[in-house]
């Protein structure tokens, strides 16, 4: 694919980046995001619509965990007890099932998205399902997203399918930390193991979003629980963070396609009865998509 840079336009200001008032996040939201590095949104998706991502997560994770699956698709890490190989990653779910692809054009999670990243926002990136096996669940180490980004840092939306509390690894962050970054994670952890100075524990419900930014510091603890933990991450990141990351329109618009195409399909679906579709609408002409309802859409774009 062709990564040829283009000029990039300037960071857009706070003031921009927050849209009209559209069920998307408040300013007291924003402000704490900003302030905080992460935000837990309660209940965003409904009782009915988790019950369904469940069923297929269910599924997905008892195939893969059965029999180890050789597509780069599933990531596996070996249990130190049994030494068996254990299923912690699917990769882009909006291609395993339709219950995923409707997800990812649920209007609130897009428009939350706008909410934090502005209009030109490009969401679906790393569209992934981490999962704590049940008996042992991986730990996922402090750290911050390998981003490197050059204009705005990105976010992850992590989607909640499961309750998640100490049992079975619920989410850890340092507020601020994505500002105050005077610190040794190395050092840190060598002298305090999981439990950071001024790390906070983000308890969840089914069906509940934690944002975060991509350079905060966050983890979460290995798991010996009978109760799974599920969370479906995807990213959203400006579209001039990626052209300055090398990204083509090309992609950009193929990335594009695939979010509109997950927006028409969750609004012929049950799950997005009622709902009125969040529209995708850039500032940039290159970026604008035309898709149809019987064109093909290649779901599992790379890179970026």
């Amino acid at each position: 694919m062709n990564t040829t840079t283009t000029n990039i336009p300037k960071a857009a200001t706070r003031d921009s980046l927050i849209p009209s008032e559209q069920n998307g996040l408040t300013r007291e939201q924003i402000a704490s995001f900003e302030e905080n590095g992460f935000l837990h949104v309660p209940g965003v998706i409904a009782p009915e619509e988790v019950a369904i991502l469940q069923n297929d997560a269910a599924k997905i994770t008892e195939i893969a965990a059965n029999d180890q699956i050789t597509n780069p698709d599933y990531f596996y890490t070996r249990n130190p007890h049994t030494s068996k190989m254990t299923l912690y990653r699917v990769g882009y779910m909006q291609a395993k099932t339709e219950a995923f692809l409707h997800l990812l054009g649920h209007p609130r999670i897009l428009r939350i998205a706008e909410a934090l990243q502005g209009r030109n926002v490009l969401c679906g990136g790393g569209f992934s399902m981490v999962t704590k096996a049940k008996g042992w669940g991986a730990a996922i180490p402090w750290h911050v997203d390998p981003a490197l980004c050059k204009v705005r840092n990105g976010i992850n939306i992590g989607i909640y399918l499961d309750d998640a509390d100490e049992s079975n690894g619920m989410l850890w962050v340092v507020p601020g930390s994505h500002v105050n970054k005077g610190y040794d994670l190395q050092e840190l952890i060598e002298q305090h193991g999981f439990r950071l100075p001024q790390a906070i524990p983000v308890p969840t419900k089914a069906g509940d979003l934690v944002i975060h930014s991509e350079d905060v510091l966050h983890g979460s603890p290995v798991t010996h629980s009978d109760k799974p933990r599920r969370v479906v991450y995807f990213g959203a990141r400006t579209i001039e963070e990626q052209l300055a990351r090398g990204m083509d329109f090309a992609w950009h618009r193929a990335m594009f396609r695939v979010v509109t195409r997950a927006i028409q399909r969750r609004a012929t679906a049950a799950v997005g009865k009622g709902e009125t579709p969040f529209e995708l609408n850039p500032t940039y002409p290159e970026c604008r998509v035309s898709v149809q309802p019987d064109d093909f859409i290649e779901l599992r774009v790379t890179g970026g």
